[in-house]
């Protein structure tokens, strides 16, 4: 085994508060239910904006100093505050990095609750199973036992041996869908020869 398979990962604080752009501390908005804590702060970012000459109304152009052709289109930057929702996680490394937090839609909290559902399920079946002495293969089992759908025996039209052959009351036997065999037996096929 190498040596970096083994390092022990190093994870760091996930409670240092962290700061916005502006300075101020970052603010806690919620705890998840996994115990992340989900962060807001202010990011300041600056956002292009064309100048606009006020004579033409039409975007300002740098121009040559000598020949005085346009070479590129100027910009103004503006300050534009974001507001920024969070996590904190750790690499294993001792650093921390930002996860953007989007809480879950409408959707994902339904799938998240019947996976909740289905877990408190299946441990229920687990605990009462073994109160009751039943064994896995034995509740599949009678689960299986339960469902078999066997045809009766003076049901017809009957799967026969063959691909797609059924056999009828009267004996025949006729090939085709199964809904073929139920016309046949109701008599609204004539009859095979």
């Amino acid at each position: 085994m190498s040596g970096l398979t083994s390092v022990v990962p190093v994870h760091a604080d996930l409670n240092k508060v962290p700061r916005g752009d502006d300075g101020n501390a970052a603010t806690v908005v919620m705890t998840l239910t996994d115990g992340k804590v989900v962060w807001q702060r202010n990011l300041i970012r600056a956002k292009r904006r064309p100048e606009i000459d006020p004579a033409t109304g039409e975007q300002k152009w740098q121009l040559h100093p000598t020949t005085a052709q346009p070479l590129y289109p100027r910009f103004t930057l503006e300050r534009n505050e974001i507001k920024q929702v969070f996590t904190l996680e750790s690499d294993g490394h001792a650093n921390l990095y930002v996860q953007d937090y989007t809480p879950p839609t409408p959707e994902e909290e339904r799938r998240m609750e019947m996976e909740s559902r289905a877990n408190e399920f299946k441990d229920d079946l687990a605990r009462l199973a073994a109160e009751n002495g039943v064994s896995a293969g034995d509740l599949l089992a009678r689960i299986m036992a339960s469902t078999a759908t066997e045809p009766a025996a003076d049901e017809y039209p009957r799967k026969a041996a063959g691909v797609g052959m059924w056999e009828l009351s009267n004996g025949s036997k006729v090939r085709g869908s199964r809904e073929d065999a139920v016309k046949a037996e109701a008599g609204l096929l004539p009859p095979p020869e």
